[in-house]
């Protein structure tokens, strides 16, 4: 299913590309320069993007559900991507205040900003995992998540409402969601950092099967909670804030598609979960972003809003039948 979806995304687009002429790009021959163009330097970089920022964003989803115990956790509700949106709204904005203007330098080049959102994204990562080591319950560490992630987009509005004309348009562009306009050394940067997060989270999925069970439960069988606990923040805010550099702040993938692997493979345990949210998340974000590519639209459709009218959906039904079979049970 993900390889037609990528190959479908690469045959997609405003531009008609036939697959002979894309084996012929592929396979070296003498091609339109144009064609080679769009296909090399942008539909596959495009695809690319999206599976890799779906599988991540998943897997952030699937370690935030399970560290807090609550299927409305994740990177974006718990104001994990928030800190990465704040220095990213500091940097095309805020800094425009001080005589600073960054709008000017394509973002996706600037590598201080992508190190700089990273670091936005664990502070507020070590926030959220203060509080729940200091507060036991979940759902008061829930609500800090929300009302952080509030006061972040509070400021935000403040930047936009002095940002000037052109600073608060990239801004608004990048807070859309896109995975277009990224090249391959890019790609290499967000898939190391994202392998990173993965391989630093997977001495952990023992103890997150046993921590659904409860606090008390995970340390009684040896689990050092507080251990775990970090090394999940850690690898959430590595993913979340990653692909939020590169791409924007997307919304519902992190939270959607964890349940939505839970439902198909009928299991709790992570290692089947991690690689199936995975690749699901990776699926989602390629048919978003190729729905964002189709022809008969005139422009570009944000992925965010494609994003939030399948990921909503999807939410509704699993938890409502989650309700039903246990009011049945």
């Amino acid at each position: 299913m993900m390889l037609i979806l990528f190959i479908s995304h690469i045959l997609i687009g405003k531009v008609s590309i036939s697959v002979g002429e894309i084996l012929a790009i592929i396979g070296g021959e003498q091609q339109n320069s144009i064609h080679k163009f769009i296909l090399l330097e942008s539909r596959i970089p495009t695809a690319i993007c999206a599976l890799l920022a779906g599988g991540a964003l998943s897997v952030a989803g699937l370690y935030m559900q399970t560290l807090f115990r609550n299927p409305v956790a994740g990177p974006y509700i718990l104001g994990i991507t928030s800190g990465s949106s704040l220095v990213v709204a500091f940097f095309i904005m805020g800094a425009s205040s001080f005589g600073i203007s960054f709008s000017k330098i394509s973002l996706l080049d600037n590598s201080v900003l992508v190190f700089a959102s990273l670091i936005g994204s664990l502070f507020f990562s070590m926030i959220i995992l203060w509080f729940s080591i200091k507060v036991r319950s979940v759902a008061t560490v829930l609500i800090i998540g929300l009302m952080l992630s509030s006061g972040v987009s509070a400021v935000i509005s403040l930047m936009e409402s002095m940002a000037n004309k052109s600073s608060l348009q990239t801004f608004t562009f990048w807070s859309f969601g896109s995975f277009a306009g990224i090249n391959y050394l890019q790609l290499s940067i967000m898939a190391s950092i994202i392998a990173l997060a993965i391989v630093l989270s997977l001495s952990q999925l023992k103890g997150l099967n046993l921590y659904i069970g409860g606090e008390i439960y995970a340390q009684s069988l040896g689990i050092n909670v507080k251990q775990l606990k970090i090394i999940s923040i850690i690898s959430t805010a590595l993913l979340a804030g990653v692909v939020t550099s590169y791409c924007g702040p997307i919304g519902f993938v992190g939270l959607a598609v964890p349940h939505l692997g839970r439902y198909l493979m009928k299991t709790s345990n992570h290692i089947i979960l991690l690689p199936i949210c995975f690749i699901l998340g990776a699926i989602v974000c390629l048919l978003c972003s190729m729905i964002a590519s189709l022809p008969f639209f005139d422009t570009q459709i944000p992925v965010n809003i494609i994003t939030s009218l399948i990921g909503a959906p999807v939410v509704i039904y699993i938890l409502w039948n989650q309700k039903n079979s246990m009011q049945h049970g």
